[in-house]
């Protein structure tokens, strides 16, 4: 049975003794070879809610997990893939003591998985962002070009002003080239 892993790595470029400025990218060459930062295997901020949905038993993995007792990990069929995108705002990725509450727009309806982080309702009852870290978007999908996609479609959806995310999420990938 698998379960989530998230592999950190570089492409080393050892004709001249450091990190290739072109990591991830598919150029061939003999100089060129992936060496792995570290593994994690961990629930988190952002995986944590990506894989509590894919579990067919979530509530029970938590409550044996907080009692140190062995797990039976069950995943959904058809929830093969999950993409996790963070919307960062003013002063991420530092922690900012006080940072400006700023009008948030929502564009449509969202089909997928959205956990507001720095978000409260202003007194007009609209939602703002209060901090740096404004939302986690969750694609899940059968394919994993389908959970990306659908993550991104979804953040685009989001609007504040200074706000942003990586747009290389899933371009790179552990193996390179491979699923």
């Amino acid at each position: 049975m698998g379960g989530p892993l998230q592999v950190t790595a570089v492409k080393f470029n050892s004709s001249v003794g450091r990190a290739s400025s072109r990591a991830g990218s598919s150029v061939a060459s003999p100089h060129l070879k992936w060496h792995v930062i570290e593994y994690n295997i961990r629930i988190g901020v952002t995986s944590g809610p990506m894989i509590l949905r894919m579990l067919k038993n979530p509530a029970e993995v938590v409550l044996r997990t907080a009692q140190n007792q062995k797990l039976d990990l069950q995943f959904k069929e058809k929830l093969n893939f999950g993409c996790s995108l963070t919307l960062a705002g003013y002063g991420y990725p530092f922690i900012q003591v006080r940072s400006p509450h700023l009008p948030l727009e929502v564009d449509g309806q969202f089909d997928c998985d959205v956990w507001w982080n720095e978000v409260a309702r202003g007194a007009d009852k609209k939602l703002m962002s209060t901090g740096h870290r404004i939302a986690d978007v969750i694609g899940l999908a059968p394919k994993l070009d389908a959970a990306i996609a659908k993550a991104y479609a979804n953040i685009r959806k989001i609007r504040v002003v200074g706000s942003y995310y990586r747009t290389d999420i899933g371009k790179s990938l552990w193996p390179p080239g491979t699923i």
